[in-house]
């Protein structure tokens, strides 16, 4: 199943990393420090449920228009 998460924080990175473990297809949408992060870095989480490393495809920034 596909999934959108928009506003790809800390609650919406988690629940995109994990829905993303399990199996479905999930873009995240982000701004700001969490996209430079997601950028460089990946999707990582460290959780007590078991941590879980996302490799993002082609994360990427858009600019606003005028």
């Amino acid at each position: 199943m596909k999934r959108c998460i928009f506003g790809a924080g800390g609650v919406g990175g988690y629940l995109g990393a994990r829905l993303a473990d399990a199996g479905h297809e999930v873009h995240l949408i982000a701004r700001g420090d969490h996209l430079a992060a997601f950028q460089t870095d990946g999707l990582q989480v460290e959780s007590i449920h078991g941590d879980i490393a996302v490799d993002l495809w082609r994360p990427m920034t858009r600019p606003r228009p005028g």
